[in-house]
């Protein structure tokens, strides 16, 4: 159920988000956006997205689901990028300011192939925003609680079948279970 109010920095127990992030390499965040923030967002994503998928030749859009670069084509993305609510948390878990990359939409179908498990960089941190509901029987994210903290040269952002295997093998795996307006922040090398 989503609130008319969101959740801010005093309502957040960052120390204990910490905690998770360093042990997990994830946190959750629930009501992260209020309903009118996330209706504001989910509108303007999908109008920009439209827009944009229309004007982008294929190799620039990551297939039909995926679309980055949205700060560079709306202002308000662009803002949110840069100052957005979660740009004291990210940088309260990895203790220094982030580094913003990019804004994307990510628009996956039950019945789209699957997006292969990676790591997105060697630093930093990915929030994702739920405009929807995600469980494990719609395409939710995964994650490999702990995978960040493998050494460096473990880690390559192209996942092999025994990657997954060691995975699967090891447990490690857990669902983001999300309601739209949720959050999830995940660090750059956490394995998902």
């Amino acid at each position: 159920l989503l609130t008319t109010r969101q959740v801010n920095m005093q309502d957040l127990d960052i120390t204990q988000l910490k905690t998770d992030f360093g042990r997990d390499g994830y946190v959750v965040i629930r009501n992260f956006l209020s309903a009118d923030e996330l209706t504001e967002l989910t509108e303007r994503a999908v109008a920009r997205s439209d827009s944009l998928f229309a004007q982008r030749p294929p190799e620039k859009t990551f297939g039909r689901n995926i679309l980055k670069g949205l700060e560079a084509n709306d202002p308000y993305f662009q803002r949110q990028l840069l100052q957005g609510r979660h740009v004291p948390i990210i940088e309260s878990l990895i203790d220094e300011k982030p580094q913003p990359a990019s804004a994307a939409w990510l628009n996956k179908a039950e019945t789209d192939t699957p997006l292969g498990a990676h790591i997105d960089a060697d630093n930093g941190a990915t929030i994702w925003i739920a405009l929807d509901p995600t469980d494990e029987n719609n395409g939710c994210l995964y994650y490999a609680r702990g995978s960040h903290r493998k050494p460096t040269e473990k880690h390559k952002l192209s996942v092999t079948a025994r990657d997954i295997a060691e995975l699967n093998a090891q447990e490690t795996a857990v669902a983001a279970v999300l309601a739209p307006g949720d959050a999830s922040i995940h660090s750059s090398r956490t394995l998902h």
